[in-house]
């Protein structure tokens, strides 16, 4: 999947049309290897309860768990949840 794909069917808007390249590298990278984990089809969870999906998912993205306030990846903030979940995503506290 090419990356102004992936923008375009997840629905996300370039500010002005321009993102940094330094920036716009590292969503490539990240949606690189997104597509990877994807192709796993289905993955174990490592952890039971809520937190599974995410701890989870920033495990295959070789992530350290970690309390910090900021983002994820890269400068990335990352959020998961469970395909049916009718709960809010919070992206800022």
């Amino acid at each position: 999947m090419k990356y102004i794909d992936f923008l375009q069917e997840n629905n996300i808007k370039r500010k002005n049309n321009k993102i940094g390249d330094n920036m716009e590298s590292k969503f490539k990278d990240l949606i690189n290897k997104f597509q990877v984990i994807k192709n796993k089809n289905w993955v174990q969870s490592i952890r039971k309860g809520s937190t599974g999906i995410g701890r989870t998912f920033e495990n295959l993205l070789k992530i350290e768990e970690n309390n910090l306030n900021e983002p994820d990846y890269k400068g990335i903030e990352i959020k998961t949840k469970r395909h049916y979940s009718n709960a809010y995503t919070t992206l800022f506290n």
